[in-house]
């Protein structure tokens, strides 16, 4: 039987912002060009959860890229 966690359990911490551009993708003062280099920083850093934020005028192609590739590698978006 699974036992609920103490009360006293750490909240998550809160998500990492990351920012996509039309040519870069921003995240902890680190610039990557693809998702898949974001998805790689992701994991290197160790971030369960992001708060993605799309600067204007970007292409909802690029936009749907980074979700579908953060989406499919575990990591939560806020």
């Amino acid at each position: 039987m699974n036992k609920l966690p103490p009360a006293w359990t750490a909240s998550p911490a809160p998500p990492t912002l990351v920012v996509v551009g039309k040519d870069q993708i921003q995240v902890l003062g680190t610039n990557v060009s693809t998702a898949e280099e974001l998805v790689k920083l992701l994991f290197e850093q160790k971030i369960e959860r992001i708060d993605l934020q799309v600067e204007s005028s970007i292409d909802y192609e690029r936009v749907g890229k980074v979700i579908y590739s953060v989406a499919r590698s575990g990591v939560l978006i806020a």
